[in-house]
């Protein structure tokens, strides 16, 4: 059965612009505010005006991502970890996290790009677009988005482009993430994947995770009042959200 649901994340977004708006967020400006602001950041990048025009647009997916997500409490922990992140790659998990758990498209194709680099080393645009839309459904909107979906993940630095159109491979490099970023990437599969537990080691190893090496224990995720951590047989541990 498809989603119903909109998609939700269909602009190309780049890191400095997420950094804009979660700039905003931790300065507490309201909504009107910080859009005035987003559209300065995008002057002369994104074209046009109004809250329909491509600037629009892509201020209204910046702002559910950091300035109305569904959780502020998860919001709160990302800002936080923002201001203790060590390296770009802890803030690329950060942004990523945010994206996540606010548009379970996105975890949806990033998902589907993890498998299938995983599989055979490179991926098509059009072999995402399949798969996706037996969730999603085969709308009119589908392809377009998924597209912006892959322009973001080249502008992060996690894909690259080959010498044929619309395929991609790679990037070398996992980010090894720990401590407040690894759980947010934890928290955000669970949120945005719509899962109510799943176990540890799955989670992951999550191929919507698949930039990332995440190191996190079992004992961490007891210690965080935002989990439950439940052992299964001898060595399973599941992970639920919600302490």
């Amino acid at each position: 059965m498809s989603r119903k649901e909109t998609l939700g994340f269909d602009r190309k977004l780049e890191l400095a612009w997420l950094d804009a708006a979660a700039a905003a967020a931790a300065r507490g400006d309201d909504l009107a505010t910080a859009r005035e602001q987003l559209f300065a950041v995008l002057d002369g990048v994104v074209a046009g005006n109004g809250p329909h025009s491509g600037r629009g647009k892509t201020i209204t997916v910046l702002s559910r991502i950091w300035l109305s997500p569904a959780s502020s409490e998860l919001r709160k922990r990302a800002l936080g970890a923002l201001d203790d992140a060590a390296s770009p790659g802890e803030r690329l998990a950060i942004h990523w996290a945010m994206c996540a758990a606010t548009h379970p498209f996105f975890v949806d194709v990033v998902a589907a790009v993890g498998r299938l680099v995983r599989m055979q080393g490179d991926v098509s645009q059009a072999q995402v677009t399949r798969r996706v839309a037996e969730t999603w459904g085969d709308r009119s909107t589908l392809h377009r988005a998924v597209q912006r979906v892959c322009r973001s993940l080249i502008a992060w630095g996690v894909l690259q482009e080959t010498e044929v159109r619309g395929v991609y491979r790679l990037a070398p490099g996992r980010r090894a993430v720990r401590g407040a970023s690894a759980r947010l990437l934890v928290e955000a599969v669970l949120v945005g994947g719509r899962n109510e537990a799943a176990p540890l080691a799955d989670i992951v190893r999550h191929p919507a995770l698949f930039p990332f090496d995440v190191q996190v224990s079992a004992g961490e995720l007891r210690g965080a009042g935002e989990f439950q951590v439940e052992r299964q047989g001898l060595d399973v541990d599941v992970v639920r959200v919600g302490g």
